[in-house]
């Protein structure tokens, strides 16, 4: 699983837009109330990395698909705004 969309950032002090970047969780670690991942975003699916974040979201006991859970957490985020699975 993965998600795609426009990603914009700034290099070297200089906007810059990938189309269709490809946005994968790298590694998740947790408890039972919340989840830490590990977000890459690269310029294609096997090409360079852009940015590298992470995010903390709260852990859904109930669904024991960590990754599908942290992937439906930043697609409610304003800057995953647009974001499609892939």
């Amino acid at each position: 699983m993965a998600l795609t969309k426009n990603w914009q950032t700034s290099l070297a002090g200089k906007d810059v837009c990938f189309d269709n970047a490809y946005i994968k969780v790298g590694s998740i670690v947790g408890s039972k109330k919340q989840l830490e991942a590990i977000v890459h975003i690269l310029t294609k699916e096997d090409g360079d990395a852009i940015e590298t974040l992470s995010f903390i979201c709260s852990h859904e006991m109930n669904n024991k698909n960590s990754i599908s859970q942290v992937y439906a957490y930043i697609k409610t985020l304003p800057k995953f705004a647009g974001a499609v699975d892939c």
